[in-house]
């Protein structure tokens, strides 16, 4: 595949954030041309986006260009299977209606990709129902015991070789095990796509383990290189217009 154009989302004059900024640096190095949109409507009229042009921006930018190409959305990766062994607690599937009926302290993310921040619920914390309050009761979740990371670290991963850590939360002298992170990358070979993140915790006990699984596309870069940040996209991106939506 040959890119020789970068439609990416801005806001007034420059990208909208740190992410679509180190995109558009990125691609503008290796000689792709920079296409500004503000608007997820205008993706409807990218009749060129395919093999030669992508779509850079938020997850439902993605999502429209995808559906613009008659290409479905990927499936949330979240917790692989293949890492059950990293994740050290128990993931199982409820309704945000049995959450706010619990009486107690879990770690709640969406099923449906971002559709609002992971938190740890409370019952005791009104701002855990603040939270949750503008979702439907049958709004399904993943609920995992709360495990407390000291740090917290976003390992990118490009055709099976990692391309970059980014410490993002926590101490920056607690790095993750090099070795449990070398065999997930193993593991993943055939069942996770050509682009993704692991994001890596430390326990207080210095355990490593699975925070969770990203897709390789509207992810955050936390300071990656811009040509590395861009060259990663593209891998994913080339995946998606041959049809590739997920691998596991």
């Amino acid at each position: 595949m040959f890119l020789d154009k970068a439609y990416i989302r801005f806001s007034g004059n420059l990208p909208n954030n740190q992410n679509t900024y180190a995109a558009a640096d990125g691609f503008n190095q290796f000689g792709v041309d920079i296409i500004p949109f503000r608007n997820i409507e205008e993706i409807e009229g990218f009749d060129d986006i395919g093999e030669n042009a992508i779509v850079v921006g938020n997850i439902g930018d993605v999502w429209m260009a995808l559906k613009k190409m008659g290409l479905p959305r990927p499936v949330e990766l979240d917790y692989p299977e293949h890492l059950d062994w990293l994740m050290g607690r128990t993931v199982r599937r409820a309704t945000i209606e049995e959450i706010r009926r619990g009486t107690e302290r879990v770690f709640v993310k969406p099923v449906t990709q971002k559709l609002f921040t992971g938190l740890v619920w409370d019952p005791d914390d009104p701002r855990s129902r603040l939270v949750l309050a503008p979702y439907e009761y049958e709004t399904p979740v993943l609920v995992s015991d709360v495990v407390d990371f000291v740090s917290e670290w976003r390992c990118f991963i490009k055709h099976h070789a990692l391309v970059g850590v980014k410490h993002y939360k926590g101490d920056v002298f607690q790095p993750p095990s090099a070795s449990q992170l070398e065999v997930a990358m193993t593991l993943g070979r055939g069942k996770m796509p050509e682009a993704y993140a692991l994001d890596l915790g430390v326990t207080a006990e210095g355990k490593t383990l699975l925070v969770e699984a990203n897709e390789g596309y509207a992810l955050g870069c936390y300071g990656l290189s811009s040509i590395v940040y861009a060259r990663f996209l593209e891998a994913r991106w080339e995946q998606f217009v041959r049809g590739v939506q997920s691998v596991t």
